[in-house]
This record gives C-alpha cells, structure tokens and sequence, in this order.
C-alpha cells in the first residue's frame, strides 16, 4: 500500500476534495472510483472522507493506494534494476525475455521477476510496465507500483533506443512516416501498410564501421516492431533480425536496446534521466564487425 500525505494550501482554500485530487494531482476517474469503494481510502484530517467534501486551508488530506495480487514470482533469475523507490521501479531488461506472460512464456518473464521483487518486499504489486520491449529488445523499462504512477507515466517519457543496422544511410538522420500493420490477421509479423496504423520513427547515425551502422532512435508513436519494421523496409534491417532479414552473422537476436529514458515523477516532481550502457552481445558484435574490417 502507497500512503500519499497533501497539506492544503491558500490557493486549494474552499476547493471539493474530488475537484483536488482529479486537477492538482492526476488522479483518474477510475483511481477516484476504486478510492470510492474502498472505506479507508482517503481521510481528511485523520477521519473518514468523502468525495464532496470542501477542504480548507490547513487541511491534511491521506491517501491509501492499495493493490492486491501478483504475478507468480520467479526467484531464480536476477534483473538489474536501475532506479527504485515507493512509487517506480527500472529494470534492465535482459534479452530472450518477454514482458508479460503468454502462452509459450509462463515463469520466465519480467513480471514474473517483478512478482519475486514484490514477495521479497512483502507488499502487493499489480505488474504495470509503462511500455513494452519485445521479448529480445534490451534495455529500460518502467515499472509504475501503483495505479496512480502508472496513470500519470503513461505517455508522458521520452525514450531512446540504439541499433545496429545493416547497410550505410544515404541520409544521416531523418524521420520515417510509414503505416504499419499485420502482415496477416493470426501474424505476429508486421509490414508497412498504408491501410495500417500511423508509425512515426526519428533516427540519427551516431557510427558506421564496414557496411553497418550504429544508429540513435527516438519515437513519435509506438507500435508493435514499429523500429524493426521502418528500418527493414528502407533496406536497413537491424542486425540479427530473424524476422525482418537481418544479416544473422555477428549476433543472434535483433541488435536494439533501449538506453535512455526521461521522465517527470509522477509524485515528486523532478526530472528522472535514466542510461543503460550497451549490451554485452551489441558491443562485441561492434567489435567483432570492426576488427574484420580494420576499421579502429
């Protein structure tokens, strides 16, 4: 449970604590109606609160955010984690692990990890990651611990990604516009399509070493492979794209990590700037590419 204290001041004076909560602080109508529900949930000065109460100058509002339930902890795999505290935690995702559960994947993903984290703590956390990677992307990934966290994160960070491609751009940097969408009903696979969803994906080549590049990348919308998918079909898959037709040589799975992200605290207020360095696997396989080509 998340305890969230709010002293109120000159400028609240006279405001309903429903009209306080939903402007000065983010709270979604849904949040409201669960804190509505629940007989603990909010108290304005250590007694029991409603919705429609007028609040006044001096006034102590409590908030108690509460979770029940967890993914099935996995205690056998360690993830770095990047930054911590009561209301976000950061993880460096590994490669070869997926997100959430799925069919083929039961126990062996992040919110199974985030489970054993929970437990650990004895505390309740509903896994709510921020956003997705695919399961073989590395990298950052926000975790919000409570509904409220995860309400105001949600498109609200910036993030950055480096890949390594296959080829030398003609353009150093640029934005792809192109629609992406199913290449069929039951496929995980994805192509540009003009009947497809909108994908805007800006680049910048930081390095080219023979006939690759290593490439800077931030999003303006965020589909599914939406990365892999502009680039392939520039004729610049990313290196070890199975799917995409990657040049398989140097690395054995799609060479994109998420490296960077920025972000507002939902609670605090401060500017959050996390890094990840590079992979392991990414920065051997720039090496191995270097040497073979005597490019120092």
């Amino acid at each position: 449970m998340r305890k969230l204290l709010y002293t109120i001041g000159k400028d609240d004076n006279g405001r309903k604590l429903k009209e306080y909560l939903k402007n000065s602080h983010g709270y979604s109508r849904e949040i409201i109606r669960k804190l509505k529900t629940d007989i603990d949930g909010v108290k304005k000065n250590g007694k029991q609160a409603i919705f429609i109460d007028i609040l006044y100058e001096g006034d102590i509002v409590e908030v108690f955010l509460k979770d029940k339930g967890r993914l099935e902890p996995n205690h056998n795999t360690f993830v770095d984690i990047l930054y911590d505290d009561q209301d976000i935690i950061i993880y460096d995702k590994p490669d070869n692990m997926p997100i959430h559960p799925s069919r083929s994947h039961q126990g062996d993903t992040l919110g199974n990890i985030y489970g054993a984290y929970c437990e650990g703590k004895k505390i309740e956390g509903i896994f709510r990651p921020i956003f997705r990677l695919d399961a073989d992307t590395t990298g950052i990934c926000v975790i919000g611990k409570h509904q409220l966290s995860a309400s105001l994160l949600n498109r609200n960070i910036f993030k950055k990604y480096k890949g390594i491609v296959c080829g030398k751009f003609i353009q150093k940097e640029g934005k792809i516009e192109k629609k992406i969408g199913r290449e069929r009903v039951d496929s995980i696979k994805r192509i540009v399509d003009k009947d497809g969803d909108i994908a805007i994906t800006n680049y910048r080549v930081i390095e080219e070493f023979g006939e690759y590049s290593l490439v800077n990348i931030w999003l303006e919308t965020g589909r599914t492979h939406q990365i892999r998918v502009h680039f392939a079909d520039m004729g610049y898959p990313l290196l070890g794209d199975k799917m995409y037709g990657g040049d398989l040589k140097y690395i054995d799975r799609h060479s994109l990590h998420c490296y960077s992200a920025e972000f507002i605290h939902p609670i605090y207020k401060r500017k959050i700037d996390i890094i990840s360095n590079l992979p392991t696997d990414m920065s051997q396989a720039i090496i191995d590419i270097k040497n073979e080509n005597n490019v120092f």
